[in-house]
């Protein structure tokens, strides 16, 4: 679960009582956004330009971005994981 992986590792920051500079928070989420961007252009662009050996890259964006599972995922997974986390700090 890649989405999983994406949010579990990016947002433990919003979890913390102690503060954290901007540049940094910037940073999670930019790494995040530009994966998004990444798979989308790269499977775009995959059966034009070949780029790589990745031929199972083409039109994934488009299976991943318009499945509901995976935007469902993407809230309901890390909202688990880090529940425990945020009830603890409470």
């Amino acid at each position: 679960m890649i989405q999983a992986r994406i949010l579990f590792c990016g947002f433990p920051f919003v979890n913390t009582s102690s503060f954290y500079l901007q540049l940094h928070a910037i940073s999670i989420v930019g790494s995040i956004l530009s994966w998004f961007v990444y798979v989308g252009v790269y499977s775009l662009w995959w059966p034009t330009i070949p780029l790589g050996a990745a031929d199972e890259m083409a039109g994934q964006g488009y299976q991943i971005f318009t499945n509901p599972v995976f935007w469902l995922g993407m809230l309901i997974v890390p909202t688990i994981v880090l529940l425990r986390d945020v009830i603890w700090k409470m």
